[in-house]
């Protein structure tokens, strides 16, 4: 999943500040309990959910339980913090993405900065606020935390932050209880987790029942075969040039494939 990509957004239970230096907008609108949509030129949102917008008609509130969405105009620093993370201008882009979170509380480019925010700290190599700042958002955004991309994405984090117990807990259940697509992904990255604490043996067997128990699963075939097999060469088993062979034969046009080939 590219790094910049759009994201998904939802409703957040942060305080916001309610005062003369509250934040305000230049366009919003609610969405109330009952699908009416209720547009205006300013929201703003208080510590307890309740929602204030400008309209034309007047002042109109929302208190929480109300109404489903309440949304913000875009800020104009969504755009440079995604410019700068696109230039590799992390350190620029996350105060910026900081004060989005504190400012639009409730009115949902705070989860939107939140999502962009973690990416940023993962491509920084920040692995720790990377993890951090994905669990906030699946705490206080719902359509995120449906999101199979933004939940693989938090799991790549675990792994780079070595927070092994963790992401095996959630794991365990995908492969316990999971769909078989997730299963089978999560099979692999357990994988991974095994190699990255050098336990290579581990590793291996995660990796192998990918390919004995997923054969349905095509698409992670490949990377289970080479990594499977790229793991029995460290460990100097020379059943890997076998299981190389295959993965050249069964799917040779997989990027792995061409991998394989360099070791035959």
């Amino acid at each position: 999943m590219r790094v910049f990509r759009s994201v998904a957004f939802g409703v957040t239970v942060f305080v916001l500040v309610w005062g003369p230096a509250a934040w305000q907008v230049r366009a919003a609108y609610v969405i109330t309990t009952q699908g009416k949509k209720v547009e205006g030129s300013d929201i703003r949102a208080k510590s307890d959910g309740q929602v204030v917008l400008m309209t034309p008609q007047g002042t109109r509130t929302f208190y929480k339980g109300q109404y489903l969405r309440a949304v913000a105009d875009k800020p104009a620093d969504f755009d440079r913090a995604l410019k700068a993370g696109e230039s590799k201008r992390y350190d620029e882009a996350i105060p910026l993405l900081r004060g989005i979170i504190q400012h639009y509380r409730y009115l949902e480019w705070d989860n939107r900065a939140r999502l962009l925010l973690a990416k940023i700290y993962f491509a920084k190599g920040d692995y720790k606020a990377a993890v951090d700042t994905y669990e906030e958002l699946l705490k206080y955004d719902r359509q995120a935390a449906k999101d199979s991309k933004v939940n693989w994405s938090y799991r790549e984090a675990l792994l780079k932050a070595g927070e092994y117990t963790k992401l095996k807990k959630v794991l365990d259940e995908i492969i316990a209880v999971g769909p078989r697509d997730e299963a089978a992904r999560a099979q692999i990255l357990r994988g991974d987790m095994w190699k990255a604490q050098k336990m290579l043996e581990d590793a291996v067997l995660d990796y192998l029942r990918t390919v004995v128990l997923f054969k349905a699963q095509k698409q992670y075939q490949p990377e289970a075969l080479f990594k499977a097999a790229e793991t029995l060469e460290a460990l100097r088993d020379q059943r890997a040039k076998d299981l190389y062979r295959e993965l050249v034969q069964k799917y040779p046009d997989s990027p792995y494939a061409a991998k394989a080939r360099r070791k035959l």
